[in-house]
């Protein structure tokens, strides 16, 4: 084996040893992102369901908002929101 081909082989020993090193890196960082998306996701849920009880308490305001609303409407003879102003 030539100087030459010892070099060649050197390098792309040292190469394929780089791509795998950083292979590896890259993985191990998935895994501390996977790690961490575990660590937020009961945080995450707790927060939906926060959320979805407070949309349920606003939906009940505004079905009683709407009624009252509809209410007055009768009361005033307003039709389809016109209002008379004579």
């Amino acid at each position: 084996m030539s100087q030459n081909d010892i070099v060649k082989e050197f390098n792309a020993y040292k190469q394929e040893l780089q791509g795998l090193a950083s292979k590896a890196g890259e993985l191990e960082m998935e895994i501390e992102e996977h790690k961490t998306v575990k660590e937020v996701l009961p945080a995450l849920e707790a927060n939906l369901e926060g959320i979805s009880k407070i949309i349920s308490v606003i939906m009940e305001q505004y079905k009683k908002k709407e009624t009252e609303f509809i209410e007055f409407q009768k009361k005033n003879k307003i039709r389809d929101g016109q209002i008379n102003q004579s």
